[in-house]
């Protein structure tokens, strides 16, 4: 009878050290990631938003977080002295760590998406509030 008894208390402090893992390990993962986002939300501190005007047009460019994962992303807008500013959006999505920078492509009323891999996107404005 002592015998099982110290066998049912050997089997009871394994599973409970098993138990204390799990547990430590679910502790270790959710901190891992509650550091990571806060990573990311320090990164996107450093964010492309930006305000750039050309005589009545601004070009705003907006970066934000879907998830884990940031995007950035522009629109234009129109200021006429006798209405309200005209908002013109891209429509399109670039991932954050692919964007080095947004600025208005001179001489022309067009937008150039500058990659961090040297590739350059040009888009122009085709007159039905759109961008390509």
């Amino acid at each position: 009878m002592n015998k099982r008894l110290f066998s049912r208390l050997i089997v009871f402090f394994l599973l409970a050290i098993l138990a204390a893992a799990i547990f430590s390990g679910i502790r270790l993962m959710h901190n891992w990631a509650e550091k990571r986002n806060t990573e990311s939300s320090e990164e996107l501190s450093n964010d492309l938003s930006d305000m750039q005007t050309m005589g009545p047009y601004g070009l705003q460019t907006v970066t934000y977080k879907i998830g884990n994962t940031a995007y950035v992303s522009f629109q234009v807008y129109y200021h006429h002295e006798s209405a309200d500013e005209l908002w013109f959006s891209c429509g399109r999505m670039f991932l954050f760590s692919d964007v080095e920078k947004i600025v208005w492509e001179d001489p022309q009323f067009d937008i150039a998406v500058q990659f961090r891999d040297g590739k350059k996107e040009v888009f122009y404005y085709d007159g039905n509030n759109a961008w390509q």
